[in-house]
């Protein structure tokens, strides 16, 4: 069993070029061109609203080109450190194979389409860390 922890930040375009840059020479191998679209469907209960999200992959350098996955990001449970004054958000996070009849069986469990983007990016890979730098293009 593994733990995979994820950072999630923005960076201004001027910048994007000395990121990759420095990603590149950090990395182990070469980047990857790794592009996604990216479909997320909710559903309203009177407390909360349930978010799955439909990841379709568009490129990269291995077979799953063309692969569907259902991914589910449980709610945030944010913790604070007593070292520290930085707060954590920690959250389940599950992906699964689909089939690519996906939007009729959400739309038979109640879901609906909430919005949909394409990430386009790069993948740097160094030892156990992998990096991704996307840019959202819808």
């Amino acid at each position: 069993m593994y733990q995979e922890c994820v950072l999630v930040g923005s960076v201004n375009a001027e910048e994007c070029r000395a990121l990759h840059a420095r990603l590149e020479g950090l990395s182990d191998r070469p980047s990857e061109q790794d592009d996604h679209h990216k479909t997320i469907y909710a559903i309203k209960f009177p407390n909360n609203t349930l978010k799955l999200s439909v990841i379709k992959k568009l490129s990269g350098n291995d077979k799953g080109v063309g692969t569907t996955l259902l991914e589910y990001q449980g709610m945030s449970d944010t913790q604070a450190h007593e070292k520290f004054v930085t707060r954590t958000v920690v959250r389940a996070h599950v992906h699964t194979p689909a089939k690519s009849n996906h939007a009729k069986f959400l739309a038979d469990l109640g879901f609906k389409q909430d919005f949909e983007v394409v990430l386009r990016g790069k993948r740097y890979r160094t030892r156990q860390v992998e990096t991704t730098v996307y840019k959202v293009q819808k």
